[in-house]
């Protein structure tokens, strides 16, 4: 292979990790414009801070990874069976701990969940109100 293969192979690999930095950004930004997203960092069951993006929807709370290209859910949890706990804030930041129920039989699940209070207000707001059809209305 010759000098000028080399640089074909260069410039492929750039095209492909600007094609791919690309999406990821359109990735995020489309998360981000939704709207009703929070940024948030929630402790892993590796025990490592990691961020994330909140989207509230009518029925659940859907947990998208910025590690991630999929604009699948990681993490989905149904709003009526979601609790939580707020421990004092520490340097302004307050950590909020969900619970969500476990497999039948099973203890369940918790996750720490941290953001600015702004956002942790809105998420604990949303938790706590009905799904907006369950709303009264007036007549």
């Amino acid at each position: 292979m010759g000098e000028g293969g080399i640089w074909w192979i260069i410039a492929i690999l750039v095209m492909l990790a600007l094609a791919l930095s690309s999406l990821y950004l359109y990735r995020i930004r489309y998360l981000l414009n939704h709207e009703a997203s929070i940024q948030v960092s929630v402790r892993g069951e590796d025990g490592a801070w990691h961020n994330a993006i909140a989207i509230l929807g009518p029925e659940s709370l859907d947990l998208y990874s910025t590690r991630s290209l999929s604009l699948a859910p990681k993490v989905r949890w149904v709003r009526n069976t979601m609790s939580f706990e707020v421990q004092r804030p520490r340097g302004g930041i307050s950590v909020v701990t969900v619970l969500m129920p476990g497999k039948p039989g099973s203890a369940g699940e918790s996750r720490r969940v941290a953001s600015s209070p702004e956002e942790m207000a809105a998420l604990l707001s949303w938790m706590d109100s009905s799904r907006p059809s369950a709303e009264p209305t007036l007549g």
